[in-house]
């Protein structure tokens, strides 16, 4: 079902912005589907994460298929992440997600800690037709890993990635990403990091900005001066309200990749459509609040992650390595936004 005056669409960035500017608080276009959460739980506890409350929820395949086949232009709008704030490879079914989502024109891409990255599920995932898989590892150092990503193994998680790496080969898909999010580290450590990873063969490294998650972590030492996390955008308008979506494992739909205990649910799947859900009162109330600056929920008011036009891609790419420390250290005070290194057809 598609309330009157709704495209069964998605929207275009510039429609999104159209209606963002505008500050409207019902759309005529659907979102984008940013993530499908395959599982909210997770065996690791990282510093850099909130944990939901409760049991873990286990995402359905089969109400899945339902929602993707109702109104799939939204998923199919751009890859979208199957992953959210849990652990997917903990999902005994995510081959079948994962399936589900390919056979219906949807792009995926997923981001793993590599704890249960086993030959068997490295196998299947390189069968899945992802077009990026992110290792999650922040750490060059066994003492640095255990501080911050809670639960796991040093040893384990960096053996598991380069038998995945060995075993992909010369396969060009899925792009391969080794990912460090700017805590606590030293310089040093991430400069170790970039080179180590480059050696090892993955076709990316990305250096991430750290996240409160909307005021729910107290920044890093480290990241304290950090420009790009000083302060929340206060009464700045985020975009995300008019452009996309995330469904939780539940069913439930937040707006935003912030969100991890589902302080702002629009709708769930289960009782609504998405269209029912992206014009819903709750979603109408939250474009209002940041368009006015009145009401504003405490998640947003307290965010550092606000999208605005002017930030339509948060990645700065370049084409391999900085040359050393020093100017690893220039690159990350001058761009206040996350550093992709692509080592693709580059001699190190």
């Amino acid at each position: 079902m598609t309330i009157a005056g709704t495209t069964s669409l998605p929207g275009t960035w510039e429609q999104a912005v159209a209606a963002y500017e505008s500050g409207t608080a019902e759309v005529g276009h659907l979102p984008r589907v940013l993530c499908v959460e395959p599982t909210d739980g997770c065996n690791f506890a990282c510093t850099s994460c909130v944990r939901p409350e409760g049991k873990a929820h286990l995402l359905d395949a089969d109400d899945l298929v339902r929602w993707v086949d109702r109104e799939p232009g939204p998923f199919r709008a751009a890859p979208v992440w199957v992953h959210f704030s849990g652990e997917s490879l903990l999902h005994p079914g995510l081959s079948g997600i994962l399936a589900v989502l390919r056979e219906r024109g949807v792009g995926t891409m997923l981001s793993t800690n590599a704890s249960r990255l086993d030959h068997g599920r490295a196998a299947m995932l390189l069968d899945s037709g992802l077009s990026l898989i992110v290792f999650s590892l922040d750490a060059a150092r066994a003492d640095t890993f255990r501080r911050i990503r809670v639960g796991g193994d040093f040893d384990e998680v960096e053996r598991n990635v380069r038998a995945f790496l060995d075993l992909r080969g010369d396969r060009p898909a899925p792009t391969t990403q080794a990912q460090l999010v700017l805590g606590d580290q030293g310089l040093d450590e991430v400069w170790e990091f970039l080179c180590r990873w480059a050696a090892e063969g993955v076709d990316t490294v990305q250096l991430k900005r750290y996240s409160t998650r909307g005021g729910m972590l107290g920044l890093p030492t480290a990241r304290r001066g950090d420009p790009a996390l000083a302060q929340a955008r206060g009464h700045t308008p985020c975009l995300d309200p008019w452009l996309n979506v995330v469904i939780r494992a539940d069913g439930t739909v937040v707006p935003c990749c912030a969100d991890f205990t589902g302080q702002l649910v629009l709708g769930s799947l289960h009782q609504q459509s998405l269209a029912e859900i992206w014009n819903g009162q709750a979603a109408r109330a939250l474009r209002t609040a940041h368009a006015t600056g009145t009401d504003l929920p405490e998640l947003c008011a307290r965010c550092t992650d606000a999208r605005t036009p002017a930030e339509r891609d948060a990645v700065v790419r370049f084409a391999g390595l900085p040359v050393d420390e020093a100017e690893l250290a220039e690159l990350i005070a001058e761009y206040p936004r996350h550093l992709l290194f692509d080592l693709r057809e580059v001699d190190l």
